[in-house]
């Protein structure tokens, strides 16, 4: 066996549009206050005085008739226009224009954000036909323990919430609202808060267990999905700072073998003829015994056990034949193997349960990657 040294860039996350975006209410209808009794009565009083006119300036006055006509329309003009309905109303639709533009001026900065979105998430879970060019670029080991999407893995695509919240306005009641703006509003709220077919990721961090359920196809998917599991946790985090190690029934041990090749599930310190223990297994307590003293949070001692770090032992909880611990983290399991992720790296095994806590960061700079030669 030999070793590569992998230099560990200096990385730059992708920016994410983030904050809120608060949309403004739609204009509401103008409250109209019913008319007096004098308001009311005031049309048939003029009507009146138009008749009064001709009876005063005689019927066979010409002039008598003009000043009555003339009243007599204006009177009824006055009250066909309603004291000024139909200002409001022309008010009112260009209130309904301008918000109806303000919607769509909106929409284009939220499909700007949605694309920044999808650009920077892309970037950061790339799909797995991009994974060469994620070796190519140099970004292999790029997140360490201080990162905050370390231990995040991509497991599909799916809806999301937008980046930038879309906060609703505060609006009176729905009947007091200009019912086109309203509608129009609603609709947007509902087409914009979420952004379709993104990245859908799991943080093994906040995830103690993960279950991969077959569904009618079968196992063919669930253990797919595993697998695509175990190659992003060792594609992204480095075997400095993140073990890996299977538990499978005997049958299916073959089908993981391939993960001996990951420097990943190399043990930091139990060698056998062959160079480093590879950290396959089909018994969970194996996996215990292999990461007593990482689970005890010291290093090791010159007798393969666990010294206290720094004169003090850091408790964590309790892996011994009874059981696992409290803090155990079985993690992407399947109903017919599983692969354990940890202890640095904070997952673990759907069998084996050993208590994994969280270790900081190690020295940055230069991994070893073993090599068979």
């Amino acid at each position: 066996m030999g070793t590569v040294e992998v230099a560990r860039r200096r990385r730059v996350p992708p920016r994410t549009p983030a904050g809120d975006l608060p949309v403004e209410p739609p204009p509401e209808l103008e409250r109209l206050i019913p008319p007096g009794v004098l308001a009311r009565l005031l049309p048939f009083v003029m009507l009146l005085g138009s008749v009064g006119f001709i009876a005063v300036m005689g019927v066979d006055n010409p002039a008598s008739w003009l000043f009555a006509a003339t009243f007599a329309l204006s009177t009824i003009g006055m009250a066909a226009t309603g004291n000024g309905r139909g200002n409001r109303s022309a008010g009112l639709d260009e209130d309904r224009r301008d918000y109806l533009r303000y919607l769509g001026t909106l929409r284009r900065r939220v499909r700007s954000i949605a694309d920044e979105q999808r650009a920077a998430l892309e970037q950061t879970h790339p799909d797995p036909a991009a994974w060469p060019g994620v070796l190519a670029a140099g970004r292999l080991w790029e997140r360490g323990p201080a990162d905050p999407d370390f231990g995040h893995l991509r497991v599909g695509r799916g809806a999301q919430r937008l980046a930038a919240r879309l906060v609703a306005p505060q609006t009176g009641p729905v009947e007091g609202l200009e019912p086109v703006t309203a509608l129009a509003l609603r609709r947007f709220l509902r087409s914009h808060a979420l952004v379709p077919d993104l990245p859908v990721v799991l943080a093994l961090r906040a995830s103690g267990t993960v279950w991969l359920e077959p569904g009618t196809a079968g196992l063919g998917p669930a253990r797919a999905l595993a697998r695509a599991a175990v190659v992003q946790y060792a594609l992204w985090h480095s075997p400095a700072d993140a073990l890996l190690a299977v538990v499978a029934p005997p049958p299916l041990v073959a089908e993981w073998e391939w993960v001996k090749w990951l420097p990943h599930a190399a043990h930091p310190r139990r060698r056998d003829a062959a160079g480093p223990v590879r950290m396959v297994t089909s018994d969970a307590d194996e996996v215990r015994r292999w990461w007593a003293a990482e689970l005890a949070g010291g290093r090791p001692d010159r007798h393969g056990g666990a010294a206290p770090a720094g004169g003090r032992r850091r408790r964590s909880g309790r892996a011994g034949p009874a059981g696992p611990g409290p803090r155990a983290r079985p993690c992407c399991g399947s109903r017919a193997a599983g692969a354990a992720t940890g202890p640095r790296g904070r997952a673990a095994a759907r069998r084996a349960r050993p208590d994994l806590p969280h270790h900081g960061r190690r020295p940055a700079g230069r991994h070893r990657h073993p090599r068979t030669r």
